[in-house]
């Protein structure tokens, strides 16, 4: 019950207050009335985990394809977590119900650039226009289709950077995201044939990033893939991340 309520014996009272129990709208407490004076809950805190390890921020890449978004977004509410989506034009044109799934979620958006493309291929000149152009017309993009402003943190798709590239993005007014375990999730099938890319399940990954955990990281999860098949893909399994990663002692939060 809700009420505070009280009984007593003369050597006892048991009484009903907050308490850290979250299985109870009320705690119950037994208060001595002789001998040594103490109060105690009757059913305390559940058992957790100190969480010392330091902090992990999981980001979400929505670049191309957004066939993960709805059980992505289950899951981070069912955990009560709120992190960072990097979309870019492309996702912000073809994805319109999902981005706003994810502003009604409380979760926020920062920029993957204009386009999806690989700046780490040949046939770019990346300069410092190009740059500051892409984030550019990505922030309008996104204000157009929410009437909201991005986050101004950003990274490109893939994560390929260069001085230069965080350098113009500095000077764009946007802070740099580095990407410090970033799992093969968007390497399909097709592509680890042809290009003798390694091909990891989604069990694999998540292996290979909690054994990679020291002092907290920031991982990305892609939101879908698109352009090939997978046996597997990440954000199906991202209960499974998040629990190894609290169960590890880590504190999952936000980008700061």
């Amino acid at each position: 019950q809700s009420e505070e309520a009280a009984l007593s014996n003369g050597f006892f009272r048991v009484f009903t207050g907050m308490g850290s129990n979250r299985n109870f709208d009320n705690a119950l407490y037994v208060r001595s009335l002789t001998g040594a004076l103490e109060t105690r809950a009757l059913f305390g805190a559940p058992v957790t985990k100190t969480r010392d390890k330091g902090r992990v921020s999981l980001v979400i890449d929505a670049l191309d394809d957004a066939s993960g978004m709805d059980i992505i977004l289950r899951t981070l509410a069912l955990y009560n977590l709120r992190v960072t989506f990097f979309v870019n034009g492309e996702f912000v044109r073809r994805y319109p119900r999902e981005l706003t799934e994810i502003l009604r979620a409380g979760h926020n958006c920062a920029s993957m650039f204009f386009t999806p493309v690989d700046l780490s291929a040949g046939g770019f000149v990346i300069t410092p226009e190009f740059i500051k152009r892409g984030l550019a017309r990505n922030e309008d993009e996104f204000y157009f289709a929410t009437n909201r402003e991005l986050n101004p943190l950003w990274h490109t798709p893939g994560y390929v950077s260069t001085p230069e590239i965080i350098k113009a993005g500095n000077e764009a007014g946007y802070r740099w995201v580095k990407g410090d375990i970033i799992p093969p999730d968007r390497v399909t099938l097709e592509q680890s044939i042809s290009r003798k890319i390694p091909y990891l399940s989604a069990s694999a990954m998540i292996e290979n990033i909690t054994a990679s955990l020291q002092g907290g990281a920031v991982i990305p999860v892609a939101a879908g893939v698109s352009g090939g098949r997978r046996t597997d893909y990440l954000y199906e399994k991202l209960d499974v991340l998040i629990s190894a990663i609290l169960d590890g002692g880590y504190e999952i939060g936000p980008l700061e």
